[in-house]
C-alpha cells in the first residue's frame, strides 16, 4: 500500500529550512513505502528545484504562490499576496483530490497555502515551523495564526525550543520539537580527527595566516557587514587574517553596501565573496574559526555544522544558537555583534590555549545528538501516526 505525501516549499533556494525539506524528502526517495509530491513557488535556476528533480519517483509540481508574512507593513502587496494565497490554497486542493494526498507538510509559516487547501479537502496537515515571527506582519494581525495553527496543524513542528517560545503568544498548539538533522555520516569521512585537542589550540595560536569564514546567505538579518567592520581592526593585529564570506546572495543592495565598504577601507585582499558550495568540506576546510553574526538565528545549522568539522565557533547569543552553544565549553557566545566586539573576542580567543584546548575538544562530541537519522525518524513518526487505511492506495 502506498502513501501519499505532499510537501509544500515556501521557495526553491537552498538555504537552512529548504535544506531540512530536501534531507527529509531524500529520506523518501526510492521508498515503495511512500509516494511523495513537492509543491514549489517556482522554477528558476534554483538549487533545490534542480536537486528534487534529481530524485527518483519524487513528483514536482510549480504553484505561484507568493509570502503571506512580512518584514514590514505593505498594505497592497499584502493585500495582492494574501489573494494569490487563497487563489493558490483552491488550485493546490484540486491538486490534492486529483492525485488522493493523504498528509500535507507545509514547510516554514511564511505560506499560508498548504494549510488552507488540507483545510478546504479535509487532509491531514503538519506544519513545520523555522522562522521568528517576532519580527513579522500580518494582514490579520498574527492572533488569526492561533486559528490557523489550531484548525488547519493537526501538529506543529518547531526547530528549536526558541521559535516554540514565539508562538506561546498564541495559546495552546498541538507542536514537537525537531531540530535540523545534519548527515553525519556522510560528513565522517570529511574530517581528520586524527589531531589532539592541544595541538589544535597551539596549532592556531602559533598561525601568523589564519582564516575566519561566515556561511550563510547575503542578507542584513546575517550581518556580515559587521564581520567585515572588524577587518580593519584584526589586520593592526594580525596582518595576515582573512575573510571568506560563503552563500547565495539573498540582497542585491546589501552586497552592494558590503562591497562599498571592501573597496573604501581596501580590503579587497583580504576579503572574498564565494557562492554556496554543497561539498561541506570545501566549506569549512579553509577556515580556523566560524563567525556567525546573526541577528536572528531560528536554530543555527551552520554551528552544528562548523562544530562537527571541529572549528572554533564564535555565535551570536540569539535565538536557537544558545540551545547548540555552551559559551566557554564548545564555543563562544557574543550578545554584541558590532566589528569592534567580534575583532575583540577574535583576538582574545585565539591567545588562550586553554580556552582553545576546552573547545576543540568539545566541539564535536557536544552537536551529535543533531543527527539526520534523528529528525527523520522523528518526523516519520508524526507521519506515520495520520495515516489510515482508507488514505493509503494501491
Amino acid at each position: 500500500m502506498t502513501k501519499r505525501i505532499l510537501f509544500v516549499s515556501h521557495s526553491t533556494n537552498f538555504a537552512g529550512a529548504e535544506q531540512y525539506l530536501y534531507d527529509l524528502i531524500s529520506s523518501f526517495d526510492s521508498s515503495c513505502e511512500y509516494k511523495v509530491y513537492v509543491c514549489c513557488p517556482y522554477i528558476g535556476d534554483s538549487s533545490l528545484y534542480l536537486k528534487l528533480l534529481a530524485l527518483k519517483d519524487v513528483e514536482v509540481v510549480i504553484i505561484n504562490y507568493k509570502w503571506a508574512l512580512f518584514s514590514r507593513v505593505r498594505p497592497l502587496r499584502m493585500f495582492v499576496n494574501l489573494f494569490n494565497q487563497f487563489f493558490s490554497s483552491f488550485k493546490l486542493a484540486r491538486y490534492i483530490k486529483k492525485n488522493r494526498i493523504a498528509i500535507v507538510y507545509s514547510n516554514t509559516s511564511v505560506i499560508l497555502c498548504g494549510a488552507l487547501a488540507a483545510f478546504i479537502t479535509g487532509t491531514h496537515h503538519i506544519w513545520s515551523i523555522h522562522e521568528s515571527i517576532n519580527d513579522k506582519k500580518f494582514i490579520f494581525g498574527l492572533s488569526s495564526y492561533r486559528w490557523l495553527l489550531n484548525k488547519c496543524a493537526a501538529k506543529v513542528i518547531f526547530n528549536s525550543e526558541s521559535i516554540k517560545s514565539e508562538f506561546k503568544i498564541l495559546g495552546q498548539i498541538n507542536s514537537e520539537i525537531i531540530y535540523n538533522g545534519l548527515d553525519f555520516d556522510n560528513y565522517e569521512s570529511q574530517v581528520e580527527d586524527n589531531v589532539d585537542s592541544i595541538t589544535l589550540a597551539e596549532n592556531l595560536i602559533n598561525k601568523q595566516e589564519f582564516y575566519l569564514g561566515c556561511v550563510g546567505s547575503i542578507a542584513e538579518h546575517k550581518q556580515q557587514l559587521e564581520l567585515i567592520k572588524a577587518m580593519p581592526l584584526l589586520l593592526k593585529v594580525k596582518p595576515l587574517v582573512k575573510l571568506r564570506l560563503i552563500g547565495q546572495v539573498a540582497n542585491v543592495d546589501y552586497k552592494n553596501k558590503c562591497d562599498a565598504y571592501i573597496v573604501e577601507n581596501n580590503l579587497q585582499e583580504y576579503v572574498e565573496f564565494i557562492d554556496f558550495m554543497d561539498q561541506k568540506s570545501e566549506i569549512y576546510s579553509f577556515m580556523d574559526i566560524l563567525i556567525v553574526p546573526s541577528a536572528k538565528e531560528p536554530f543555527g545549522r551552520v554551528v552544528v555544522e562548523g562544530l562537527f568539522f571541529k572549528k572554533i565557533v564564535i555565535a551570536a547569543n540569539v535565538g536557537g544558537i544558545p540551545e547548540i552553544i555552551v559559551s566557554g565549553n564548545n564555543g563562544i557566545l557574543i550578545n554584541d555583534c558590532s566589528g569592534e566586539a567580534i575583532a575583540r573576542t577574535v583576538l582574545k580567543t585565539i591567545e588562550d590555549k586553554e580556552l582553545l584546548t576546552t573547545l576543540y575538544a568539545n566541539g564535536k562530541i557536544s552537536i551529535l545528538k543533531y543527527s539526520l537519522v534523528a529528525m527523520v525518524e522523528k518526523n516519520l513518526k508524526i507521519i506515520d501516526s495520520m495515516f489510515k487505511p482508507s488514505n493509503e492506495v494501491s
